[in-house]
């Protein structure tokens, strides 16, 4: 009997000592660039400020990030990271690194909360996810409200991964663009049959992704491309507040289970290394040619320096070319005077006057001899 009551004891206080010592699981949300209404701390209708009370509902610890650059260190004490990304805002080859980083190498869980596809697309690339970059179009499912098929009511679901929000109906989808997977991707919010993209990339019966999973790692990445259905305004519409809690606890678990899931898949944290120094020397190859194209404008500009000098040495020396060409022209002028047919006659009875003249000169001196012998 004493052995079963401290063995009774023994495990109360194990029992104590681990619910002491479990920690909540900490959320990051990194809003820099967004309008202080957007942001999780507003009660405006385009904050988040439901959805933070949801999470801390649930036993979570929510912290915001609007200034300053994302690094290892500020990621490291997170189970959880939220990118609000802005098109004023985009994502430094460091801050992908440390991104990718959290992911691979530290389990976290990465939620990608809408934003433009040139800003997150150099991000989610890397997991095998893209944005189209198009709005998705469906008629027949669009809210009473919406003549623009682009505002719609969502109702495929799909379970892929692992990933699964049960008990989930309909959520509103509040415009945004559907989503490019790769193999390693799997969708988990769909449009139906008659939905599609509005640059054709998807068309009608393709069923185009507008919410994605991808493991890497130990890792977990979450993409939506519609930001609003989680805002203030629209929180508590349909179930989008219980989606959130769905998938939010499935970011929590899949922290939780990181190390167990990292043992199965063999080789990606040395695969990640590999991608971490390929970025890296992408970024020394970018600023070797950044010092390079620097050279070759110093380069341009001096020899367009030269061009110019030798244009004007052309223009000096054309100046002299014509004052020697009109220099000839009147020595031309001159000599043609020497050639006219008068200028020969004259030279010709000048030169027959003075052959008379000798003629006569010598006649008379040839008397003079005769005259003198006789």
């Amino acid at each position: 009997m004493r052995k079963m009551i401290y063995f009774a004891a023994v495990l109360l206080a194990v029992s104590w000592c681990a619910h002491g010592f479990a920690q909540p699981a900490k959320v990051l949300f990194f809003e820099a660039a967004l309008s202080p209404a957007d942001m999780i701390v507003s009660a405006e209708p385009t904050g988040y400020s439901k959805l933070v009370e949801l999470l801390k509902s649930e036993g979570m610890l929510v912290a915001s990030m609007s200034t300053g650059e994302i690094t290892r260190e500020k990621l490291k004490p997170y189970e959880i990271a939220v990118l609000h990304c802005s098109p004023e805002r985009p994502l430094q080859n460091r801050e992908v690194s440390a991104l990718v980083w959290f992911v691979a190498q530290e389990g976290g869980s990465l939620f990608v909360h809408g934003g433009d596809s040139r800003i997150v697309n150099p991000l989610i690339e890397i997991f095998g996810i893209s944005m189209d970059g198009s709005n998705l179009i469906d008629p027949s499912s669009s809210m009473e409200d919406d003549a623009s098929g682009r505002r719609l009511i969502l109702t495929n679901f799909s379970g892929a991964s692992g990933f699964e929000t049960e008990g989930v109906g309909s959520i509103g989808f509040y415009g945004g663009s559907p989503l490019v997977l790769s193999q390693d991707a799997s969708a988990i919010l769909l449009g139906d049959e008659d939905s599609y993209s509005e640059d054709g990339f998807y068309s009608i019966g393709s069923f185009p992704p507008v919410g994605a999973v991808a493991y890497l790692g130990p890792g977990l990445v979450l993409v939506k491309s519609d930001r609003a259905m989680l805002n203030n305004e629209h929180f508590e519409e349909y179930e989008n507040s219980k989606w959130a809690r769905e998938a939010f606890a499935q970011l929590v678990k899949a922290h939780a289970t990181s190390l167990e899931r990292n043992e199965s898949i063999l080789g990606l944290r040395s695969h990640i290394s590999d991608l971490e120094k390929t970025v890296s020397e992408f970024s020394e190859k970018i600023a070797k040619y950044e010092g390079d194209l620097t050279v070759g404008y110093e380069r341009t500009k001096g020899l367009q320096a030269e061009l110019r000098a030798v244009e004007k040495d052309n223009e000096e020396l054309g100046l002299k070319l014509n004052t020697v060409q009109a220099e000839r022209d009147t020595l031309s002028k001159a000599l043609s005077r020497y050639e006219s047919a008068d200028v020969r006659k004259m030279v010709a009875i000048f030169v027959g006057a003075v052959l008379i003249i000798a003629f006569f000169i010598g006649f008379s001196i040839g008397r003079w001899s005769l005259r003198s012998r006789a």
